[in-house]
Order: structure tokens, then C-alpha cells, then sequence
């Protein structure tokens, strides 16, 4: 319990910090700013598309200054990155959407986190970005919104540190909550995708609850591995 409790204080201090105290930036360590102006420009003005069993846009690679923002963000909790990953997520989204043949309303549908993930981090990371990227498209012009429509419902491990096969192992991973029946475009977001399994198998148990799925979008990307 006391371990437990000052685990809370340690995250909520961290978490506040971010606000009202400079950082090191998470790029190059240089004092001053949680991302620095010059590691701000490294990444991706521009999402790119990869080949996948589902159409999928990526907002970066996952290598670099990117990939220190996602882990930064989601295992050390700093949030002042939620507003700039929300931009490159918001990038892949107008992509994905622009791509697309229809003009209805974007609705975005967050790949959930494990149980475990939620309870150590205290918070939906992808959730939060992914508001922040509805907010980036709407601005643009095109009504946009966030739907967490997707339950887990089969507790897979981690993908980190498993091979490709392993992480393929997610067949009914996850389930949809009941309710009404979205109709706008539908686009499947996460924050890092890896071999695809995981999205996949996500717009797999929408297309099962009767919900069409136009496309998917993340941050990042790693090379697609067969």
C-alpha cells in the first residue's frame, strides 16, 4: 500500500512538472523545454502510407525523436507531448481521410491499452492523443470525433520484446461496447504499430459488431515485417 502510494505521489509530481517546471527535452536532453525547437523540427510533416492487411497511415517512423516523444509520453508521463503527438497523429488521420472516396464525419476509435498498462499508467495514452488529433482535423475543416468504442476482452501479453509470431497471437483480443451503430467513417488509431497484428485483429471485432472501418492511422511505424 505505502509502495503503491508513493508510486501515485512520484507519477503526480512528474505529471505537474511538466506544466509548471522546464524540462530537459526528451530528444537531446538540452534544458529548457520538454521538446526542443530544434528536435520539434526532426520530426515528419508528413504521414506516409504503409502496406498492410487494412489500409494504414503513419504520422513518423518509429526511430528517432518520435519514438522518445511515445515512450516519454506513455511510460514516463509527460503530458506536455500529448498536444504535439496529437499533431502527428492528426497528420496520418487527414491522410487516411483524404485518401478515402466518402466525405462523412471522421469518427477516431482508440486501440485500448491492457489492463496492466492502464493501471501502472493511470490514464488511456492513446485516448488522450487521440482527441488532441480529432481536435487537429476538425480545425482543418473536417468534422472529426473520438468514439472508445473497443473493449479488451482477452488479456494478451505485451508486445514489446515478443517476436513476430507471438505478437500475432491476439485472435480475440477484443469486443465492442454495446450501443448505437456508428455511422460516420470509422478510423482505427494507435500509437505505435508494429508487425499489425494488433489493428488488425481491432478492426477485425468492429467489422464483426456491423462497423465499417475506412482505414487505419497511427503515430508511428516501424518498418513492416512479414
Amino acid at each position: 500500500m505505502i509502495t503503491r502510494f508513493v508510486q501515485v505521489v512520484q507519477t503526480s509530481a512528474r505529471e505537474y512538472s511538466d506544466v509548471i517546471f522546464s524540462r530537459q527535452c526528451v530528444g537531446c536532453d538540452r534544458l529548457g523545454k520538454v521538446i526542443c525547437d530544434n528536435c520539434r523540427s526532426l520530426i515528419p510533416t508528413l504521414a506516409q502510407q504503409r502496406d498492410a492487411h487494412y489500409e494504414l497511415w503513419f504520422g513518423a517512423p518509429y526511430e528517432s525523436v518520435v519514438r522518445e516523444m511515445i515512450n516519454a509520453h506513455k511510460d514516463h508521463g509527460v503530458r506536455a507531448l500529448t498536444q504535439d503527438l496529437g499533431m502527428v497523429l492528426g497528420r496520418a488521420v487527414w491522410s487516411a481521410a483524404m485518401s478515402s472516396s466518402t466525405t462523412r464525419p471522421i469518427v477516431l476509435v482508440p486501440i485500448p491499452p491492457h489492463a496492466t498498462s492502464l493501471q501502472r499508467r493511470g490514464r488511456d495514452t492513446v485516448f488522450e492523443i487521440a482527441m488532441k488529433a480529432a481536435r487537429v482535423v476538425s480545425d482543418r475543416g473536417m468534422p472529426c470525433s473520438v468514439a472508445p468504442s473497443l473493449i479488451r476482452i482477452h488479456e494478451t501479453q505485451r508486445s514489446a520484446g515478443k517476436s513476430v509470431s507471438e505478437r500475432r497471437e491476439v485472435h480475440g483480443s477484443f469486443g465492442v461496447r454495446p450501443g448505437k451503430l456508428i455511422l460516420s467513417r470509422v478510423i482505427a488509431v494507435d500509437d505505435i504499430v508494429t508487425t499489425g497484428a494488433t489493428t488488425n485483429e481491432a478492426v477485425r471485432a468492429l467489422q464483426a459488431a456491423g462497423i465499417g472501418v475506412d482505414s487505419i492511422a497511427c503515430i508511428a511505424s516501424t518498418a513492416a515485417r512479414r
